[in-house]
């Protein structure tokens, strides 16, 4: 993390695991701001989370069939969430969230926040994206999930985590589809990764309910979860 700049994704089942999470944005907002204060600026990504899943889930039971509808859903949905991070960020952050890559921005402020683009990937990609764009060769992917298993953690409890993997490994563990569906529930979504592996970005996968574990990686020292490269 020896970068000025750190492109960090932030899972949408963080901020809105059912309700909005209050107090996890709280100390989220101390622990970016701490690095702020040692001269750091942050990408932050915000995913879709809860607010995605429900909107598609009664959106398919009122009879939407289409993918691509059911896309835009989930790319507003990321929208909405990034609105709500970043007005937690105040003066700190750039005045409104960013999410049409295709208009350049002029950024001065710490925190940029951003939603999703288009759709036919996550927000994922969109954090692959922002590190093309800013020249970083390295995600901080926060999830609610620790690390990277082999195996469903919540099923099988001999499930073991994965301290590092390639791509290339990681597309064959997780399936490697061309398309992203909506609703495709892997850790890093096929888009990302197929890109990721492309550009030679690394990405450190960690669990974010455990904001001393995440303090722990953005200072350097010793940390838990998943680097794939």
């Amino acid at each position: 993390m020896t970068s000025k700049t750190i492109i960090l994704k932030l899972g949408g089942s963080l901020v809105v695991p059912k309700e909005i999470d209050v107090l996890y944005l709280k100390k989220f907002r101390r622990l970016i701001q701490k690095y702020i204060r040692r001269g750091k600026r942050f990408i932050i990504i915000v995913g879709g989370g809860y607010t995605n899943r429900w909107y598609r889930d009664q959106a398919q039971a009122l009879g939407v069939k289409n993918h691509n509808d059911l896309h835009w859903i989930g790319t507003i949905s990321t929208r909405l969430n990034a609105e709500l991070v970043r007005t937690i960020f105040g003066k700190t952050a750039h005045p409104r969230p960013y999410w049409n890559f295709s208009r350049k921005i002029k950024w001065t402020k710490p925190v940029l926040i951003v939603g999703g683009y288009l759709p036919g990937h996550s927000t994922d990609y969109d954090a692959v994206r922002m590190a093309r764009k800013f020249k970083s060769r390295t995600i901080v992917n926060i999830s609610n999930v620790s690390s990277l298993y082999a195996k469903d953690p919540k099923k099988f409890k001999d499930a073991k985590p994965i301290h590092q993997i390639s791509w290339r490994d990681y597309r064959r563990m997780f399936g490697n589809p061309r398309k992203h569906l909506p609703g495709q529930n892997i850790p890093i979504d096929a888009v990302a990764a197929l890109h990721s592996q492309k550009y030679k970005l690394e990405t450190y996968y960690v669990g974010g309910r455990d904001l001393k574990n995440l303090d722990r990686l953005l200072s350097g020292k010793n940390w838990q979860g998943t680097r794939i490269y």
